[in-house]
């Protein structure tokens, strides 16, 4: 009797092309896939930081800003102290692929005052991915943050 171990070459060949065909199908899901993740992760990141600036607002009775600008990757955010002459700025990036590409609020910033509230009324900041998709915060009068 004869003790065969192994494959053949054929069956190998067989087994590496079914799985090229696999992968060549299953690879643009994928990286469309990344790129919805990556749009979803910025805007809850941008959410976030504005829900935390509401928040900071109130709890410090002082103002607070948020300055988009349209067409890039970060974003600043200025807190004032009632003690302190001028505000703590802080720049925040966002992730590669992902920019601002439009504002509504008045002068391409969100206010908010020391009741958390929206100076200057409603706005809108859109955020885009490399491929085009946008998904956009809307800031109500009241200040209340919504992802549309």
């Amino acid at each position: 009797m004869k003790d065969d171990a192994g494959f053949t070459l054929i069956e190998l060949m067989i087994a590496v092309s079914i799985a090229a065909v696999l992968m060549a199908i299953s690879i643009p899901p994928v990286i469309q896939w990344r790129q919805t993740q990556q749009l979803n992760s910025a805007t809850q990141q941008v959410l976030s930081v504005i829900q935390d600036m509401r928040s900071y607002a109130v709890k410090e009775n002082a103002n607070a800003r948020i300055q988009f600008t349209e067409n890039s990757t970060t974003y600043r955010t200025l807190k004032w102290k009632r003690a302190d002459a001028g505000p703590v700025t802080l720049t925040h990036s966002l992730p590669p692929g992902i920019a601002i590409s439009s504002t509504t609020f008045t002068s391409e910033a969100l206010i908010f005052n020391s009741r958390g509230m929206s100076v200057g009324g409603n706005g809108t900041v859109s955020i885009q991915s490399s491929d085009g998709r946008n998904l956009d915060i809307t800031v109500s009068p009241l200040g209340t943050p919504r992802i549309s």
